[in-house]
């Protein structure tokens, strides 16, 4: 996560941003190999390999003002574990958050207009993009850990 965006937490809140964690590169092409692997993704064209499988969620926006991550995985009947991780940058930047924090604090961690964002659980089991325009994408293996 960007810098300036602790920046402002801070200002806004009056404390610093909850701890999270950048993955490492390593684990970075790691965690990319797994994706392509169990979603049979096309590694060449990985980006749009993964959106042309991914449905449209269509009951809200990023965007919109009453926004709720967590409203979005019930809807869609994902079950999370402890921790998310959020990929910034064709996962080569990774980020990982507790999943409380990035529930409650999501529209301090994605900016629309300007963040495309992957986010997964441990497991891999699905994962949900959000664009920059606040539009959700999400696919679920058939395949479970």
């Amino acid at each position: 996560m960007e810098n300036f965006k602790k920046e402002l937490f801070k200002k806004e809140y009056g404390i610093d941003f909850p701890p999270y964690f950048k993955i490492s590169e390593d684990k970075c092409h790691e965690i990319k190999y797994n994706i392509i692997h169990k979603f049979k993704l096309i590694q060449d064209d990985f980006e749009k390999s993964l959106r042309k499988k991914q449905l449209f969620f269509n009951l809200i926006n990023a965007e919109n003002e009453n926004f709720n991550f967590c409203n979005v995985l019930k809807n869609i009947q994902i079950t999370i574990g402890s921790r998310l991780y959020v990929n910034w940058d064709n996962f080569q930047t990774i980020d990982k958050f507790s999943s409380e924090d990035f529930c409650k604090y999501f529209n301090d961690i994605w900016f629309p207009s300007a963040d495309d964002i992957d986010i997964f659980d441990d497991k891999l089991n699905w994962i949900i993009s959000i664009r920059h325009d606040g539009a959700i994408f999400y696919i679920e293996s058939c395949q479970t850990n």
